[in-house]
């Protein structure tokens, strides 16, 4: 393995997740020490999936990558002098979800081009999910569920998972070609009878371990088929959150599992209406607001002024509110309201009125350090400061009165 400056435990023993080695190189980098060993157990973060973590003697190892053959491990802690004999243990429980997760990627891939035609073009291996992209696209969720069937029942005839390293200048045929060097090993990731792939991953020993395997939420991403996909003991979070869910939502509904759609179903309808009826009454109270605004109007300049501080509402509410009192002729309505701590205003004026909205609108956003705008017949705008809204309503009132375009 000449092209290998640290030499590749992880590979030679995978089961090995405990080791003894020496150190070549340590350094310190801002409070994280980069130590190179001449061999390791730790797999180094590379071909979508995240890298090993846990302990080498006692300081955490918090990041492994790979370095042109040269495998760092990123540890907290003081720099161990080289030369120096470290204890290196791998967090056993992350490598076997991981090894899980990738194995049953190589087994989706390898099914998925077989009875579909569609090769494995990205594979990512998240926290709580992977995902793999096939191209060309699935068709519909039919094939995925197709796809997801031979992919369980691969898993379950418990096939042999054999890694091994090959001469490059011998490689095997396999799924997912990778560029060598002449002389330059190769990692080749072999489930029998089923799939040969270059692969630098960790795997498990047998398809069999891989346990259910569920795929999920596709999307369409470059052309490509995005599946999400879960494998063993990931699978069993997934159903045992859902079942959580199941039962939660059942409990509160008072609805069987399978009666929850239906339910869901009328609650939206029954939302759709109660929606419709509040429009409704918001409408007829608007007008009957509207009604009250007008009775305290002051007359200017030939016109009718509304200029108050209503009680609190969002600002579609206040603008339509605005729009309300400027249905009678001849009026504006400078409306201001608090709403979640800010202050809320709205500017509207009667159609036959030539007066500016807009202009008025930014002429007071100072007061309540805001932002807003508009059309000539109708502004809205906002800030932070609403103890400004009294002052920016009563200078608006002031700017309306003395126009002549009223």
């Amino acid at each position: 393995m000449a092209f290998l400056m640290t030499e590749r435990l992880n590979w030679s023993a995978p089961d090995e997740l405990e080791f003894d080695a020496r150190v070549i190189s340590a350094a310190p980098r801002e409070g994280i020490t980069e130590i190179v060993l001449d061999g390791t157990a730790f797999h180094p973060e590379s071909g979508g999936q995240p890298c090993d973590l846990g302990l080498l003697d006692a300081a955490r190892v918090v990041h492994v990558r790979d370095d042109e053959g040269r495998v760092v491990h990123l540890v907290e802690g003081a720099a161990p002098p080289e030369g120096a004999v470290v204890r290196g243990k791998v967090d056993a429980a992350r490598r076997l979800d991981h090894s899980c997760q990738h194995t049953a990627q190589h087994i989706v891939s390898a099914v998925a081009l077989r009875d579909f035609g569609a090769a494995t073009v990205g594979f990512h291996l998240g926290e709580e999910a992977s995902t793999v992209d096939l191209e060309p696209a699935l068709d519909g969720k039919d094939a995925l569920l197709a796809l997801e069937d031979a992919a369980n029942r691969e898993a379950f005839v418990d096939r042999p998972v054999i890694s091994r390293v090959v001469d490059g200048n011998d490689r095997p045929r396999c799924r997912r070609d990778a560029a060598v060097r002449e002389g330059e090993p190769l990692r080749v990731v072999e489930i029998e009878g089923l799939d040969v792939t270059a692969c630098c991953g960790t795997h498990l020993a047998r398809t069999s371990q891989v346990g259910l395997i569920r795929l999920s939420r596709t999307e369409i991403v470059r052309g490509a088929t995005r599946v999400e996909l879960r494998a063993g003991l990931r699978t069993l979070a997934l159903l045992r959150r859902l079942e959580d869910l199941t039962v939660s939502l059942s409990a509160s509904t008072g609805s069987g599992p399978w009666e929850l759609p239906a339910w869901v179903e009328a609650a939206r309808a029954e939302t759709r209406r109660l929606a419709a009826e509040a429009a409704s009454l918001r409408k007829e109270v608007a007008g009957y607001e509207a009604a009250a605004l007008l009775s305290r109007s002051r007359i200017c300049a030939g016109g009718r002024v509304v200029a108050e501080i209503v009680p609190p509402r969002p600002p579609v509410a206040l603008r339509e509110l605005a729009s309300r009192v400027v249905a009678r002729p001849g009026t504006v309505a400078l409306l201001g309201a608090v709403w979640e701590d800010r202050a809320v205003v709205a500017f509207a004026r009667s159609a036959e009125l030539s007066l500016h909205m807009g202009d008025v609108m930014r002429s007071i956003l100072p007061r309540i350090r805001g932002k807003g705008g508009g059309r000539p017949d109708m502004a809205q705008g906002g800030g932070e400061d609403a103890r400004g809204l009294a002052a920016a309503i009563e200078s608006a009132l002031r700017l309306v009165s003395e126009s002549s375009h009223v």
